[in-house]
């Protein structure tokens, strides 16, 4: 069972590599802190719950003029 697990990490790195080395893509590292899924993924805590959910537009409905 590992070794099918093994072989599918495998094959996307490899995937990767080639598509950055043939430039028709780059790979950007993003931080953890600037990960907008964690959101959706995980319960942060309060202040770096609504830091994300300012950053992908999401905003509280509290009068018709707020959004």
């Amino acid at each position: 069972m590992f070794h099918g697990k093994t072989k599918h990490f495998k094959i996307k790195y490899y995937f990767l590599r080639e598509v950055q080395c043939s430039k028709k893509t780059t790979l950007v590292h993003c931080k953890t802190k600037d990960q907008l899924v964690d959101i959706l993924t995980k319960a942060p805590p309060k202040d770096i719950f609504e830091v994300l959910r300012n950053k992908i537009g999401v905003c509280i409905k509290r009068d018709k003029e707020e959004c």
